[in-house]
């Protein structure tokens, strides 16, 4: 992508919409299953609680319930495993890029450290987070 638009930053904006276009079956196909299942959600707090004291014929029952719907439950999550090592892998590719230490875009510097507006004088516990950077916050604003 560098080659043709001769800007890191936009090649990486290019390389994450085609990554999107091509993964979008997979994630449509999610997204599907995951509102069939809800829409069952009705039918399914019913059969717990005729059979809340049998988990056998619960199981059974469900698992009737989700082949007379034509529903797999693990509809949902298999297609967002698979793209997974995709993701894993666009992000290791990045993250190890050398090229991009010192590439400027808008107004990130250096493509290959985060975009920080502020360093904290603490680091967040579990998270990490020592600074306040501007693209994760566009992004929560944005949603």
């Amino acid at each position: 992508m560098y080659k043709f638009v001769k800007n890191y930053g936009v090649a990486i904006i290019i390389l994450t919409i085609i990554v999107k276009v091509i993964l979008f079956p997979l994630t449509y196909k999610s997204m599907a299953s995951q509102q069939k299942l809800s829409g069952l959600q009705p039918k399914l707090k019913e059969l717990q609680d005729k059979y809340k004291d049998k988990p056998e014929i619960l199981n059974k029952e469900t698992m009737n319930l989700y082949k007379k719907e034509g529903i797999n439950p693990l509809g949902g999550c298999l297609p967002l495993l698979l793209q997974m090592p995709i993701l894993i892998a666009m992000y290791q590719l990045l993250n190890n890029m050398v090229a991009l230490k010192g590439a400027e875009f808008l107004w990130i510097k250096d493509l290959s450290r985060p975009d920080e507006i502020l360093n904290f004088p603490f680091t967040i516990p579990l998270v990490n987070i020592y600074s306040l950077n501007i693209l994760p916050s566009l992004w929560w604003w944005c949603r």
